[in-house]
């Protein structure tokens, strides 16, 4: 059991861990990045680039980050097998292949990936037939797992690995992402410290009403919530929170 603090970064709806790379990957990707920015703004008139210093922001956060990148222990969950081929999944200590949802009769079973606009390794792949952009007829079997269990079972595991640890949510599972925010919630409690992602999917997915109950659970617990995905407009306020929390574990 190790006694280190350790910062669980659970990763669900990984894909290519585009989130993971604007962070811990190599310079010559994060301003790649940047770059392609740059091209859109000014070439293409796609939104606005960032500011210079916005610029030197991101690059301080990222540089103490990575400096306390041994802080982390970093958890992997993608529904996709096709997409496990990448080399990112390396660098995660846990990998797991499997859908997370509500599913409290049958906690484990064999269910569908259904493909976004007919591309096996699309981002938007759902297990949800309502989502708008899917073909109900294209699909991938996959391990569907609830996300209270799968919870559960995690917490078991990382209460026999560490002494001490806390969680920080990074989400994106097309339209699973209140399943999985109420099962973390009520199985890790204060132990949640903070969620980033994206939760669009729910209102596309289960409708207006059950994403307004969301924001309202989040509220009501103090769960902060932070946009973030491979967008780099996001990335400003997420670098921050991940900087001032890790500062704050270490102080």
């Amino acid at each position: 059991m190790s006694n280190q603090n350790k910062i669980i970064w659970i990763d669900i709806g990984t894909h290519y861990g585009q989130e993971y790379q604007s962070i811990f990957s190599t310079d010559l990707y994060f301003y790649w990045k940047i770059f392609r920015r740059l091209v859109g703004s000014k070439l293409l008139k796609r939104g606005d680039f960032l500011k210079l210093t916005d610029i030197t922001k991101l690059n301080s956060y990222r540089k103490y980050l990575k400096n306390h990148k041994n802080f982390f222990h970093f958890t992997f969950i993608e529904a996709n097998y096709r997409i496990l081929n990448s080399s990112i999944y390396n660098h995660a200590q846990d990998v797991f292949c499997f859908a997370i949802g509500s599913h409290k009769k049958k906690p484990l079973k064999i269910g569908r990936l259904y493909y976004a606009d007919n591309d096996e390794t699309s981002q938007g792949n759902s297990i949800y037939k309502n989502k708008g952009n899917i073909n109900i007829d294209n699909f991938q079997s996959c391990i569907l797992i609830d996300a209270n269990k799968f919870s559960d079972y995690y917490k078991n595991y990382l209460d026999e690995k560490f002494k001490s640890y806390e969680i920080i949510l990074r989400i994106n599972c097309e339209g699973s992402e209140d399943d999985v925010i109420y099962a973390m919630h009520k199985t890790f409690k204060n132990k949640l410290k903070l969620i980033f992602g994206s939760l669009k999917d729910v209102k596309g997915v289960k409708g207006e009403k059950e994403y307004i109950n969301l924001e309202n659970y989040m509220k009501k617990n103090k769960l902060r919530f932070i946009d973030f995905s491979s967008s780099v407009h996001t990335w400003l306020n997420a670098f921050s929170a991940l900087d001032f929390y890790l500062k704050k574990v270490n102080s």
